[in-house]
């Protein structure tokens, strides 16, 4: 772990943004793969007459595995020049 933070310490600010931007795609393809295991598994809406809730579910659950995984983003960002207020 001391040596990634010394390799990202020692990286040019558009590393470590490319970092950061890599994290977050990480963290939506997640999420996404999420939603798609859940619909999945049940088998397409369980209210074929409301697509609206079944949409606003899908995208609580998208927003919460996005949440969920993201904090793993800060890895990245917790040393970076761009997550530092100056």
């Amino acid at each position: 772990m001391a040596r990634l933070l010394h390799r990202q310490n020692s990286m040019k600010p558009r590393g470590k943004l490319g970092l950061v931007i890599a994290g977050y795609v990480l963290a939506a393809a997640v999420a996404a793969a999420v939603v798609a295991c859940h619909l999945a598994v049940i088998g397409g809406p369980s209210s074929p007459g409301y697509g609206g809730m079944n949409a606003f579910g899908d995208t609580l659950l998208f927003l919460a595995a996005f949440g969920g995984v993201r904090p793993l983003n800060h890895v990245t960002t917790r040393h970076s020049r761009f997550a530092r207020n100056k």
